[in-house]
């Protein structure tokens, strides 16, 4: 008679113990989706104020570099230059003096992983002038001024020392393959351009232009593509342009009027583009013709202060009296004026712009607002501001 009852205890037991652990898991179970949903949001709002903060902080960030970059200003010179991923520049510093430095482009805080490639205290009573790097960024060249000499020198970014290339040296301009330089000298009967291979003899460089012409000034620049070097042959108010391709003997006429002293070219692609004067610009194809066909012209009082040529675009600088105004054309002929909102003083085209894009961004100072990044809409015709730090994001300038 016992063991039903027995049995009836179990059972009771067990059903009863079962029971309890589901409750208990069940209870668990809506605990823990508690927990859940108020995890998610305090993750939520761990975001947002994480977000909060990276904006705020960036704020900071982008007002201490201003703030940097001020100080340098009155105290030396910042002329960052990009060149592939890297910004080159010159200051001065209280300690080495006038230094030649590069830093990572995309690197947002200042001076941070700064790398001085070229130390003025080496070169004690001289100034360095025109510190171009090569396009492979591999070598660096220069002219030392020593009184009433100015000398051109080539040193390797990864080692210490240079070379002395010319004695007596106006201007200069890399080659397109890094390897030579094309350089003009003053001498006691005129005015000379060389070719010098780098590693070479200065002995063997090769003449590529001669004048004897007194008052006669020649200049040489590489073109922003980088492709032709070209030499600018000026007296008065007269000039020539010679076109020096890699490995030619002797520099090509590629105009055969006289010029204004204002002139200057560059490459588009396979074109040329030539301002002629402030009121007129020509182009052509890059061939040994030159014909040249009027590409733009304006009118008194509008002139062109400078042009620069980025990817598929043409970018004019134009002043109308006091006012700056853009004016922009891409290879397919298309055009765009936008008017800047302020009286700037200093406006330039941010690098590498997308070339399948139809924007283009623009970076210009004014006497009352602070630098400021805008955007050309080349169908619109419109100018639109753009934040210089979006969505907690700090943009490098």
């Amino acid at each position: 008679m016992e063991k039903p009852f027995v049995a009836s205890c179990t059972t009771f037991v067990n059903v009863s113990l079962s029971g309890i652990g589901t409750s208990l898991l069940l209870a668990g179970n809506c605990k823990l989706g508690k927990l859940l949903r108020e995890d998610k949001k305090y993750r939520r709002r761990s975001s947002r104020r994480a977000k909060s903060s990276h904006f705020f902080l960036s704020k900071i960030e982008e007002d201490v570099y201003h703030d940097i970059l001020r100080r340098r200003l009155s105290t030396g010179t910042w002329q960052p230059v990009r060149h592939g991923s890297y910004n080159y520049y010159h200051r001065n510093d209280r300690f080495r003096g006038a230094c030649f430095c590069r830093r990572l482009y995309w690197n947002p805080i200042p001076f941070l992983g700064e790398q001085v490639l070229l130390d003025s205290s080496e070169y004690e009573g001289s100034e360095l002038y025109s510190l171009e790097v090569a396009p492979n960024h591999q070598r660096l060249a220069f002219l030392v001024k020593t009184g009433s000499n100015c000398s051109l020198k080539v040193k390797e970014l990864a080692g210490k020392g240079s070379t002395e290339v010319a004695r007596t040296c106006t201007s200069f301009a890399w080659e397109n393959g890094s390897a030579s330089l094309i350089y003009a000298s003053l001498e006691d009967d005129g005015v000379s351009v060389f070719r010098h291979s780098v590693g070479s003899k200065p002995s063997t460089d090769s003449r590529l232009f001669f004048t004897d012409d007194p008052g006669t000034t020649v200049d040489v620049h590489l073109s922003k593509t980088c492709r032709n070097v070209y030499m600018y042959e000026r007296k008065e108010e007269e000039c020539f342009i010679w076109q020096i391709e890699r490995s030619c003997t002797s520099p090509r006429l590629i105009y055969d009027e006289r010029l204004g002293a204002d002139s200057a070219v560059e490459d588009l692609n396979n074109q040329l583009i030539l301002l002629r004067d402030p009121f007129r610009m020509y182009i052509s194809d890059n061939d040994d013709t030159f014909k040249w066909d009027l590409l733009y012209e304006l009118s008194p009082p509008r002139r062109i202060v400078r042009f620069d040529v980025f990817n598929k675009f043409v970018v004019l600088y134009v002043r109308d009296g006091v006012n700056a105004i853009v004016q922009v054309i891409n290879e397919d002929g298309g055009r765009c004026e936008v008017a800047i909102p302020d009286d700037c003083y200093s406006i330039r085209v941010l690098p590498n712009p997308n070339v399948n894009c139809n924007t283009l961004k623009l970076k210009y100072s004014t006497f009352t607002t602070p630098t400021q990044i805008w955007e050309v809409n080349m169908v619109r015709g419109t100018l639109r501001k753009r934040h210089l730090i979006k969505k907690g994001i700090w943009i490098p300038r």
